[in-house]
């Protein structure tokens, strides 16, 4: 049975330029009595269907404007 969820997000910049993110670092805390396999199998199954980290490898078009 699953239990609580948590997620954490950390970010390393990148030493050169241009000013960036270079690495994510994201850790999942999964509660409840599953085993190992079976939270490792949500941890990628996440990763796959995560809207932001399918964008972020997706390299999405920026458009800056005025409002």
């Amino acid at each position: 049975r699953l239990g609580e969820v948590r997620a954490e997000v950390s970010g390393e910049k990148a030493k050169d330029e241009p000013s960036r993110v270079e690495t994510f670092n994201i850790r999942l805390d999964i509660g409840g009595d599953l085993d190992a396999a079976t939270k490792q199998q949500i941890v990628e199954d996440a990763e796959n269907i995560c809207t932001v980290s399918n964008t972020l490898r997706g390299a999405p078009v920026l458009r800056a404007m005025l409002g």
